[in-house]
């Protein structure tokens, strides 16, 4: 199966609900320096962090990569809050893993499926 790592990096329990303190420069020198191994963490071309959850939840932010290697090399970056916990998960996010073909009357509501077909002209 074709997997990926990602670590998360939680806060503490108290601090849920309040701004995020990660050093938004360490992210930027973290992602130039370990791109193309890691990604989704900083958005150059719209000048947006999108490794910090935006919600009241106790990830303080997450590094998806190749590996957990690469994941825990940018993490080790990141200038921030001090963390509770942080774990690395082996995921299929960047995979196309998670994509299954199938017939259409075999598909369950919590199923991912890609699915080919076509729409009869509607005029």
């Amino acid at each position: 199966m074709d997997s990926t790592s990602e670590i998360l990096v939680y806060r503490s329990r108290d601090r849920c609900g309040s701004e995020r303190q990660v050093d938004q420069k360490s992210l930027y020198r973290a992602d130039e320096a370990t791109v193309p191994h890691t990604w989704d963490t900083v958005d150059r071309e719209n000048q947006v962090i999108v490794c910090i959850p935006h919600t009241p939840d106790p990830v303080l932010f997450g590094i998806r990569g190749e590996d957990p290697v690469w994941v825990s090399l940018a993490r080790n970056m990141v200038r921030s809050e001090l963390a509770e916990r942080e774990a690395v998960f082996e995921t299929n996010q960047g995979t196309d893993a998670i994509f299954f073909w199938d017939l259409l009357d075999s598909l369950k509501k919590e199923d991912p499926t890609l699915f080919s077909g076509w729409l009869p002209n509607s005029r």
